[in-house]
Parts: C-alpha cells; sequence; structure tokens
C-alpha cells in the first residue's frame, strides 16, 4: 500500500454507530463551538498572535490558527489572515511550536510546501537515539514525542519521504514509556464477551524508565496516536511481525482506556483538556467511538458543554479553549457531519424594545448594515389619526459624524419601511451609533408640512473587528525589518520592572513588553550600537493589545535625540488610546549609532507605563517616476 493509501486507512471514516445523543445535542455542541470561536477572535492581540507561551515561538499562534481553520472559520477571515501573517514570520525552535504550525499550514491548503518542508527535517533532526523527542532540548518525554509524530504525519500527508526507520525507531521507544503489561479478566464489549478469558492491560507515563510515576490517561492516548502513526508511516514496510506487535499493544492501551476513562478529569493526571483533545484523536485514527463501554465523544462534550465559561465562552484560557474545541469538532477526522459552525457569531447589534419610541437594528461589519426596526406602540397610538409621518433619517455616531441622511416621505403613513443603509468602510473599533428622525406632529393635517419634530433613538453599541486594517500588516513586517533586531544592541533603560526588561522591546512580539517601574518619574531608553546605520523611520507600538484596553495604561509623549546631541529633541505625538503602531518618517534619512527616547507629559491611569515593541527601519522605497 502506498504511503498516502495508508494514511488515508488510518483517518478513512468508516460507517461508525454514533451515539444518539449526540444528534439530539447537536445545537448545544454548535453553540459551544460558535462562542468559544468567538473568543479566539477577540483575544488575538494586535500582531496576529495569541502572545508567547514560554519560548514557544509561534506554538499557540500555531495551535489557534488551527482550531479556527477546523472550526470552519473562512480563510478570507481577517484573524486568519492576521495569524498567518504572523506565524510567516516565526521560525519555531521547539518540538511543539513546530508540529501546530505544521497542523495550522495544513489545515490551511495554501501551499507553503517549503515551510512544511523545512520543519519536518527539522523534527527529524532532533529525533534522540532512542525514537523518542525532547524540547529538543532537555530529557524526551512522551508528549514531546507524540507531537512530533504528528509532525510527520502531516509531512507524509504533503508527500516528504521519511525513511521507515525513523517510524521503526519510534515505535520501540515507546516500550520504555510503557508502565508493565498485566492480565486482567476480559471486560464486557458492546455487551459480549470474546473467545479470551483473561487479555492485556497497559497505560503509559510521560518518562522513560520512571517507577515512581503514574500511567495517565493524556500519556496513554499518546502512545495510541503514536501507535497508529507508525502503521501508516511504515507503509509496505509494515511487516507481519511488526504488525502484531503494534496491533497487540494497541489492544493492551485501549483496554486500559476502557477500564480508565473519565470525561471529567485526566486519570491519574493533570491537563484535562489536553487529554481530551488526545481522546479525540485516538478515537478518529483509530475509527472507534468507544473507550470500552464509554462513548468517549458524548460523554467528553456533554462535559465541555457545562464547563463552558458563560461569560466570555472559553474554557479557562486560549490553550485550554483550543483543545476544548478541537475536541468538540473532531478535528482529526476533519468537518464531521455532526458537529459545525451554527453561526451564532453574525455580529448583530440593537437597541430599544417594544417600549422605545424607535428600535434600531444593526448586522454585519464592512458593509455594516443598520435599519429601523420599528416603533413603540405609545408612539404609533400617538399618530393613530394621519399615521406616522416620516420626513428624513439621519445615522450618526457619538462624535456627530453623519453617516448617511435619508429622506422619507412625508405624505405617507409608515408602512414598515426600514431605511436600510450599509456602510462599507466604517472603521476597526467600538462605536456608538444612532438614529435621528424628522417627523411631522401628530396633529398636523394631512396636507400641511408644519409643525415637525424631533425623534431619536437611543444609542447603539456597534463593534466592528472582523476588519483588516493596513497596518496590521505593516506592523508584522515593520518588526521583521527591524534594523535594531541585525545589531548588537545595547539597550539602557532608566528602570526596568520585573519581568518585563528592555530587551523585549526589540525582541519582535508584542506580547513581551518593556515596563518603567511605577515611581520612575523621568523613564527614558537609549538603543546604541556599534557600526552606524542609515534610518529613514521610527516605529513603536504601545501597551494596549485588544480593544478593552484602549483606555488602560497611562498615557504620554515621546521625544527622541540621536547620537550624543542631547539639545535636539524631536516630539513625536502618540494618539490617545490606539491600537495602531505609531509610524514617524524623519524629514531627512540619517545615519546612527545611538538614539534615546524619553517619556513626557504622563498622564497616569494604572501606573503602568512602557511599550511592546520599538523600530528603526530603513528610508521608505519610493517607486520610480518613468
Amino acid at each position: 500500500m502506498a504511503i498516502s493509501a495508508a494514511f488515508t486507512a488510518v483517518c478513512a471514516t468508516a460507517q461508525i454507530k454514533v451515539h444518539p445523543d449526540e444528534l439530539k445535542l447537536k445545537p448545544e455542541i454548535d453553540q459551544a463551538i460558535d462562542r468559544g470561536v468567538e473568543y479566539l477572535i477577540n483575544e488575538q492581540l494586535r500582531d496576529g498572535s495569541w502572545g508567547l507561551h514560554g519560548d514557544y515561538i509561534g506554538g499557540r499562534g500555531g495551535l489557534a490558527l488551527y482550531t479556527l481553520l477546523q472550526c470552519g472559520v473562512s480563510r478570507q477571515h481577517p484573524a486568519v489572515q492576521r495569524a498567518v501573517a504572523y506565524l510567516d514570520s516565526c521560525e519555531p525552535t521547539q518540538t511543539y511550536a513546530t508540529t501546530t504550525m505544521l497542523l495550522a499550514y495544513d489545515a490551511l491548503r495554501d501551499g507553503r510546501e517549503d515551510r512544511i518542508t523545512k520543519f519536518v527535517e527539522n523534527l527529524l533532526l532532533w529525533q534522540k537515539p532512542g525514537g523518542d523527542w525532547a524540547y529538543p532540548h532537555g530529557t524526551p518525554d512522551l508528549s514531546c514525542t507524540q507531537y512530533a509524530a504528528l509532525g510527520l504525519y502531516i509531512g507524509q500527508k504533503h508527500g516528504i519521504t521519511i525513511d521507515p526507520s525513523h517510524f521503526l525507531d519510534l515505535f520501540e521507544s515507546l516500550e520504555d514509556y510503557c508502565g508493565g503489561v498485566e492480565k486482567i479478566a476480559n471486560p464486557f464489549v458492546n455487551g459480549e464477551r470474546t473467545g479470551a478469558a483473561k487479555v492485556n492491560i497497559a497505560g503509559y507515563g510521560y518518562r522513560r524508565h520512571d517507577d515512581n510515576q503514574k500511567c495517565t490517561g493524556s500519556m496513554t492516548t499518546a502512545a495510541l496516536a503514536v501507535m497508529q502513526i507508525c502503521k501508516a508511516g511504515l507503509g509496505r514496510k509494515l511487516r507481519g511481525g511488526i504488525r502484531r506487535e503494534i496491533e497487540s499493544c494497541s489492544d493492551a492501551a485501549m483496554t486500559w482506556m476502557g477500564q480508565n476513562f473519565k470525561p471529567d478529569q485526566n486519570p491519574n493526571g493533570g491537563y484535562h483538556y489536553y487529554y481530551l483533545y488526545g481522546c479525540e484523536r485516538v478515537g478518529a485514527l483509530m475509527n472507534t467511538e468507544r473507550f470500552g463501554k464509554h462513548w468517549w465523544y458524548i460523554d467528553g462534550a456533554k462535559h465541555l458543554i457545562g464547563a463552558q465559561r458563560k461569560k466570555d465562552g472559553d474554557w479557562g484560557g486560549v490553550t485550554d479553549t483550543c483543545f476544548a474545541l478541537l475536541f468538540l469538532r473532531r478535528a482529526t477526522r476533519g468537518h464531521a457531519p455532526t458537529t459545525g459552525l451554527g453561526g451564532a457569531n453574525a455580529h448583530v447589534f440593537a437597541t430599544g424594545d417594544e417600549n422605545s419610541d424607535v428600535r434600531l437594528r444593526g448586522a454585519g461589519q464592512q458593509p455594516l448594515s443598520i435599519w429601523i426596526d420599528g416603533f413603540g406602540e405609545d408612539l404609533l397610538d400617538l399618530h393613530s389619526d394621519y399615521g406616522l409621518r416620516i420626513e428624513s433619517v439621519v445615522y450618526e455616531d457619538e462624535a456627530g459624524h453623519v453617516l448617511t441622511k435619508l429622506a422619507g416621505d412625508h405624505t405617507k403613513a409608515w408602512k414598515k419601511e426600514t431605511f436600510l443603509f450599509r456602510d462599507k468602510a466604517i472603521a476597526r473599533g467600538t462605536h456608538k451609533i444612532r438614529a435621528r428622525l424628522r417627523i411631522l406632529a401628530n396633529d398636523c393635517a394631512p396636507g400641511e408640512t408644519e409643525p415637525v419634530e424631533d425623534l431619536t433613538s437611543d444609542w447603539m453599541e456597534v463593534k466592528i473587528r472582523d476588519v483588516l486594517e493596513p497596518w496590521m500588516a505593516t506592523a508584522t513586517n515593520a518588526y521583521r525589518d527591524n534594523i535594531l533586531r541585525s545589531e548588537k544592541v545595547k539597550i539602557t533603560p532608566s528602570s526596568e520592572a520585573e519581568r518585563n526588561p528592555a530587551k523585549n522591546l526589540i525582541d519582535g512580539f508584542e506580547s513581551r513588553r518593556w515596563l518603567a517601574v511605577e515611581d520612575d518619574k523621568a523613564p527614558t531608553v537609549t538603543f546604541a550600537w556599534r557600526k552606524a546605520q542609515r534610518i529613514g523611520r521610527i516605529m513603536f507600538t504601545g501597551l494596549a493589545q485588544h480593544e478593552r484596553e484602549r483606555s488602560k495604561y497611562d498615557h504620554f509623549a515621546i521625544e527622541f535625540a540621536v547620537g550624543n546631541d542631547r539639545k535636539r529633541w524631536t516630539r513625536i505625538e502618540v494618539p490617545q488610546d490606539s491600537l495602531k503602531p505609531v509610524i514617524f518618517d524623519l524629514p531627512k534619512a540619517r545615519k546612527m549609532r545611538s538614539i534615546k527616547i524619553r517619556f513626557v507629559e504622563r498622564v497616569r491611569r494604572n501606573g503602568q507605563l512602557g511599550l511592546s515593541e520599538f523600530a528603526l527601519l530603513p528610508p521608505e522605497k519610493k517607486p520610480k517616476i518613468r
């Protein structure tokens, strides 16, 4: 059997009996998926990432992007495009991060074969002599090994040739993680016994040759996934002896899962949501809906629906939310027919109810549709003699800007006209919009145009989030082009808060930042390097990463001086509460070997002052005029 065919066979979706409760639970599953997806999109940072987990560069971003794609979010969605741009700027150095980025690129179905090949080659280089994987630094463990195996899985999907010895060594390494094989009375399977009176049972632990550790659910699912990947990876090299050995080990591990499965906790371990995603992976790769007598999906789905946080729709943070969503979505199998995106994230806005004079509604992003949904009964009763006659409708924002003015027909009574307006250019952010109407007074006789009255709706809050603005791509490219990242730079801050050092200013990651200590009365940062560089632009980003943080941090203006010239300070105005990077074009490009920035006119909010990133950029290339 060819490699590709073997992979297809492992992941084939046969006619599996699905628990009848799963179809009944589908609306709640879909709603949980939708709410979880909304949470992930809301948590995306300004640079397109979801922050860093330790030093796993690209890891959390890869996991989040993979989750969004597997949950049905369009590849054209701004959150997806921003995440892709971020990942394309990352060079992962860890096993976990490399594989989550491979999962994301595979789900993207958008080429990037060179990067996929490079990442798989790195995983092969990192394989230890014993056949397993570490971070790649440090001691090997079964968790890293599972993720590396998933990376090889993706590599073969993309036609990368992998020597079978890698899979043989990988399978043989599992023996050292096994907690020992025992015999138990053959449990019931589907209500009937098989011929054997006793069967093997074996669980797996995190470390090799560790007699003090317990076998856990998460590591047993990891071992099972590795076994299936080894079967597929070996392809035609899967001889009878090794096949029987893999199947025997799989049967023993599946018996352990049947005896120990729990939907609400990882048996003998922590990392509960990581474990549930492992269960989903095994269920898909082994084409089974049961672990022993347990319906793993329906039991896990019921638990996850109950455990989802009501306020934000998460399961305790970005990473655990990804694992929960990947379980609910049956991500390993693909787009399962019993789960899906129900469309709850349609962005619907409203103000006014049945007791309000005006009911205003909105929906969408770009374009944003705004319309009059109706009027209160008291108002309609007041105008019952001649009907409600509308002369004009104005939609305006809280700054007084008129979005549009629509004419009405005051010679006729209102007949449920909606006065629909579609705004294709409303900017990203949170806005307040209202309708202001001119109507004829209720006692204005037909044929007359006076007197006229004003009628105003309440403010409708509108959140425009799913918009790809030009500055988003600009920031990602600027971090990559930052001259300070290519130089050995000495950074001297006037102060730096614990865990927020000044070196974070030029690391290219928005989630790591520099903070001055709270009692620093004159915050400054000096950057110095050996070789003079020609600088044309300065760019920096504030501490706020989300819309909800716009007004959180101290506000300031920035002044900078070049070299030893401390008498010529140039001022850069910093917009209040903006997420956009600030880009300052020098009047004339100049060579520099040092620059000092100082923070002035500080307006205190919560006492935190600092920056996420600081970049010096070459002069912008101007197009040639022909």
